[in-house]
């Protein structure tokens, strides 16, 4: 087991993942797109809000769970899906779901993941959800709603902002390729962490060799070659379809508008994720802690709110609560925590994260988070 002794807050994490992949795994797990201003933007969002500190309130018991979609989670929180996991670590997904399993919250599974779905549900266990990249080879798409379905997932999450594709500068000048392989860019980096080599790739070259994308339906390009597609056609229009065809929670990622919003509930979706993708498709998206206010106000009596961006302490997750979001959704935190420190990194990261959220609970003097509403916060003076 890999010790864990030397991280005590989540932004220690970013360091170990930073020694232990290469450059084009961590700034692949750890960057955003162009200029990084959404991705900053997520976080300094943070730090416009302060939360009021009550005093000589009974706190000697204090409760940081929540009811989300009929069930009791232990934690306020989701894994949010992350493609990168299985190349960050040994079958990492599976990793992340045990941990999730373990703290009792939800684990999303990502479309983009390398092991899967099946075997995810399966060695994983506890709540997993599936997140839905659509590809223009629509038939293959629903087929993989299908094995989602069968595998026994919760929740389909429809990623709705990132329908176009895109490549990262970063990525481009690290050699990164989809599919994974080795080439001039990025040969010498790879080759200079034998660590990453031997604990993650190796496993997979002994088992058959690098894997492509199990849970992605992709399509064919203009050559006529097998690729990781998304289709930019996909609209509203489809959702009645999509709708008909996953009879369990229907969870729109990606949402940063009330009108957005409204539609998504008109649609028929059980939840929303105000979303902007931790600032890898777009970096001139507004914070998602700025855009959830108006988004609580617009449909939080008619649909489950969830946010995520940005979150690195327990204190950003009682923030959201308190601004309306009903769960919060952490995606870098535990995938870096992987990166760092392999599965014992996932359950420290959530185990700091515990502490804080419950150390910010009686710092405010609430017992129950449950409770918390925005009469518990204000913006910070300027």
């Amino acid at each position: 087991m890999r010790s864990t002794d030397s991280y005590f807050c989540i932004d220690d994490f970013v360091a170990g993942a930073r020694r232990y992949l290469p450059r084009m795994m961590f700034d692949f797990a750890a960057g955003a797109v162009f200029d990084d201003v959404t991705f900053r933007r997520n976080r300094s969002a943070f730090q416009r809000y302060i939360l009021k500190q009550r005093v000589l309130v009974d706190i000697s018991t204090r409760d940081i769970g929540i009811d989300l979609f009929g069930k009791r989670r232990d934690l306020p929180l989701i894994i949010a899906p992350t493609g990168p996991a299985g190349m960050v670590r040994y079958k990492g997904e599976v990793a992340l779901a045990r941990q999730a399993a373990a703290t009792g919250i939800p684990f999303t599974l990502s479309s983009a993941s390398s092991t899967p779905l099946e075997e995810v549900a399966r060695d994983g266990g506890g709540d997993c959800w599936f997140q839905l990249y659509v590809s223009p080879d629509l038939p293959r798409s629903y087929e993989v709603v299908r094995r989602a379905e069968t595998a026994g997932y919760e929740a389909l999450v429809l990623t709705v902002d990132s329908n176009f594709g895109h490549a990262r500068e970063r990525d481009l000048k690290n050699g990164l390729t989809i599919p994974y392989g080795l080439n001039r860019r990025n040969a010498f980096d790879l080759l200079s962490h034998p660590g990453w080599l031997t604990t993650t790739v190796l496993p997979y070259l002994m088992r058959g060799g690098i894997p492509g994308f199990p849970n992605f339906a992709t399509a064919r390009d203009d050559q006529g070659n097998e690729r990781f597609l998304k289709f930019p056609g996909f609209n509203w229009s489809h959702l009645d379809e999509l709708r008909s065809a996953w009879p369990r929670k229907l969870i729109l990622k990606g949402i940063l508008t009330p009108e957005d919003a409204r539609r998504a509930a008109d649609a028929g979706a059980d939840a929303i994720i105000v979303s902007n993708h931790g600032g890898n498709v777009f970096d001139a998206a507004p914070a998602t802690l700025d855009a959830l206010p108006t988004i609580v106000e617009a449909v939080g009596d008619r649909m489950t709110v969830i946010v995520d961006g940005g979150v690195r302490r327990g204190s950003d997750v009682v923030t959201a609560m308190a601004l309306g979001a009903d769960a919060v959704m952490i995606g870098r935190a535990t995938l870096l925590a992987l990166a760092a420190a392999g599965e014992p990194g996932v359950k420290c990261a959530l185990d700091i994260l515990r502490g804080e959220i419950d150390h910010t609970l009686a710092m405010i003097g609430q017992p129950e988070l449950a409770r918390v509403d925005d009469s518990i916060v204000s913006r910070a003076p300027a």
